[in-house]
C-alpha cells in the first residue's frame, strides 16, 4: 500500500537538470525532498502537480518539473516539483529555494524554517500517495 512508503521526504541534491536549479545561485536557503515511488506504480508531472499542496504562479513548466513562485514578508521563494523515472520505480522531488528581498525576510525565515522543516516533508509525501493512489483508482 502505498501508505507504507511515502511516510516522508528525505533530503536530496538537486539535478542539474531542474528548471530551478538556476535560481539556487542566488538562493539564501534551499532544499530537495524526494520520494520514492515503487516499480509498478507510475506517476507524471500533471498527476503530482494536481495534488500539490503549495502553489503560486507558474513560472516554468517542462514533462518532468513544474516551479511556482510566491513572496512572503521580505522574501520571494520558489517551489518546484518534478517527477524522473529510474529502473527501481519513479521518483518524485520537490525543492524550495528562498531569497531573502529585505532584512525582515531574513528574520521572518528564521521563525518558518523550523516548521517548514518539519512540515513540508509530511505534506509533500502526503501530495505524492494521494498522486498515485489518484492515478491507479483513474482520477
Amino acid at each position: 500500500m502505498a501508505d507504507r512508503w511515502a511516510r516522508r521526504g528525505v533530503p536530496w541534491p538537486i539535478g542539474a537538470w531542474r528548471l530551478v536549479a538556476a535560481e539556487i545561485e542566488a538562493a539564501d536557503y534551499h532544499d530537495n525532498l524526494l520520494v520514492r515511488i515503487p516499480a509498478g506504480q507510475d506517476l507524471g508531472i500533471d498527476d503530482l502537480d494536481r495534488h500539490a499542496f503549495q502553489r503560486g504562479r507558474e513560472v516554468g513548466r517542462n514533462n518532468a518539473e513544474v516551479v511556482y513562485t510566491d513572496g512572503a514578508p521580505g522574501l520571494r521563494f520558489f517551489v518546484s516539483y518534478a517527477v524522473s523515472r529510474a529502473r527501481e520505480g519513479c521518483r518524485a522531488e520537490m525543492a524550495t529555494v528562498v531569497r531573502y528581498e529585505q532584512p525582515r525576510g531574513r528574520w521572518y525565515f528564521a521563525v518558518v524554517k523550523p516548521f517548514h522543516r518539519l512540515v513540508v516533508p509530511w505534506l509533500f509525501a502526503r501530495s505524492v500517495r494521494r498522486a498515485v493512489e489518484g492515478r491507479a483508482s483513474g482520477s
